[in-house]
């Protein structure tokens, strides 16, 4: 399948999509970016079962999150940088089985991405400061995923 550009970095085909923590950031945007993958890795479990509309809608969210920290980690370690899109692409393949899901999963990433480069196209402390916001959103999806009720 081929990829579909949005400036220097590509992103995921809207049928495959994905974003991690890299050098150049400080220690405590590492720990709460390995922080938030781990978040991201517990709820992987229960992502094979069958979804409610609400858990649909909290992936979707969760996508446009790892979208937008794709594109903020990037700003700051470099468009190789590939560590979120690697986690968006385990989360694809997790929901391997509903299609209409992964497109949804894949357009939310990619506006994620999208909006992310726009609001910061250059690594300032606005936008290291964004991305922290960022990790915060995704963590607590993914939290709420993990949990009892997703």
């Amino acid at each position: 399948m081929g990829r579909t550009s949005c400036g220097p970095a590509a992103v995921l085909p809207e049928t495959r999509h994905l974003p991690v923590l890299g050098p150049g950031l400080r220690r405590d945007e590492r720990i709460g970016r390995w922080i938030f993958a781990l978040a991201i890795l517990l709820a992987f479990p229960a992502l094979a079962q069958e979804r409610t509309p609400s858990e649909r809608q909290s992936l979707v969210d969760l996508a446009r999150t790892l979208g937008e920290s794709h594109a903020l980690r990037q700003v700051c370690t470099g468009a190789q940088d590939q560590h979120w899109r690697r986690r968006m692409q385990t989360l694809l393949d997790q929901e391997a089985a509903d299609q209409r899901l992964k497109t949804r999963l894949s357009i939310a990433f990619n506006d994620g991405y999208r909006s992310g480069q726009a609001l910061y196209p250059k690594c300032t402390d606005a936008a290291r400061a964004e991305a922290r916001k960022v990790a915060d959103q995704g963590r607590a999806l993914s939290l709420r995923l993990a949990g009892p009720e997703g």
